[in-house]
């Protein structure tokens, strides 16, 4: 998992900004503090009226248990600094609707519904962005870590792993000499066969495709394989590079 950076296990990390998530969580957390004081008690009775939620121990619409959702927000609007309480997402009007029982829906009973809610939705909603963002962060720190780990005691014990045969391959062929050496290579491999090719990551076909273009009509290029059963990504499947590789083929 951590030897080879072109495997898609998780979103890139350019994709999430937890800078831009943060702020934004700071704003709706500060516009739903701001408003609960005012409309927290009437939002409290709305639901512990509400005819159609189910109290059942799992719903957590039980009387005891919105007090105590209560009682943490209570504690976080105070201070709406970091992550809002977990709990603030049963707030949200798609739970809510969620939580409805069979019989409030038959007879057409719609969810409750107040601005307050509104912005704590939003706030759940952001918060859970935000954790997100970090947990996408989080883990390419490690890998980078791991990578950079792997790498320097591959060197210390004068070893090399598979993924560093293709990572210094893919390096060669990225280099002023990169041309010349796919070139050479289309030449003495002039026929290339690849079974499974479902499981190949963007490194290795990134290496066959720059083959294939430098051998021209030269090169033949088999591809077998099924892309609908890339689904070992733990290996690097991907199958985003096969259905890449169709025009190719």
């Amino acid at each position: 998992m951590a030897g080879r950076p072109g495997r898609r296990l998780l979103r890139p990390a350019s994709a999430v900004d937890p800078a831009a998530r943060q702020a934004e969580l700071g704003r709706v957390a500060q516009a739903c503090a701001a408003a609960w004081p005012a409309g927290r008690d009437e939002v409290f009775a709305l639901l512990i009226e509400h005819t159609g939620l189910s109290r059942s121990d799992k719903s957590g619409y039980k009387p005891d248990a919105l007090e105590a959702l209560f009682e943490d927000i209570d504690a976080w609007a105070a201070q709406p600094q970091g992550l809002p309480p977990a709990s603030i997402r049963r707030l949200n009007p798609v739970a809510l609707d969620a939580a409805l029982t069979p019989s409030a829906r038959k007879k057409g009973v719609a969810a409750p519904t107040h601005p307050l809610l509104d912005a704590a939705a939003a706030v759940a909603v952001a918060g859970e962005a935000l954790t997100q963002a970090l947990h996408v962060h989080t883990v390419h720190a490690a890998l980078d870590y791991l990578r950079a780990q792997r790498e320097s005691r591959l060197v210390v014990r004068g070893r090399r792993g598979f993924d560093s045969l293709l990572q210094e391959l893919a390096a060669a062929l990225d280099g002023p000499g990169g041309p010349a050496l796919a070139s050479t290579l289309a030449s003495r491999y002039p026929v290339v066969m690849i079974d499974e090719f479902q499981d190949t990551d963007p490194l290795q076909y990134g290496l066959v495709e720059r083959m294939h273009r430098a051998g021209a009509e030269g090169l033949g290029l088999y591809l077998i394989g099924d892309p609908k059963h890339a689904t070992h990504q733990v290996r690097g499947a991907d199958r985003f590079a096969s259905r890449a590789a169709r025009p190719a083929a």
